[in-house]
């Protein structure tokens, strides 16, 4: 289903993104097309896709300021390494209660 959005067209089933007939560039050119749109020409705009454009820019404001404020994401922190004991060996840090 073709859907039009200020005189530009495009295909629903390829700009969502549960769809089984999603496609990612498709997907990035209407994301980028939404997000070029004035702020004047929302009331042109049909509700659904006016409120995509909030949720993208929301989510681009999300992650700027989570880097503003020194956010690192886990998979990029340093591993921390297990406490060992002065012999090399592991450490139990809590005493086991069963027959032990």
């Amino acid at each position: 289903m073709t859907i039009n959005i200020l005189g530009r067209e495009f295909d629903e089933e390829k700009i969502t993104p549960k769809h089984k007939m999603f496609d990612a560039e498709h997907y990035k050119d209407y994301r980028q097309f939404l997000l070029n749109t004035p702020e004047t020409e929302l009331t042109k705009m049909p509700i659904k896709h006016a409120y995509e454009r909030m949720r993208f820019i929301g989510q681009e404001e999300q992650s700027d300021y989570l880097k503003s404020v020194g956010y690192v994401p886990p998979n990029q922190r340093p591993q921390k390494e297990a406490p060992k004991s002065s012999t090399g060996k592991p450490v139990r840090v809590y005493k086991i209660w069963n027959n032990d």
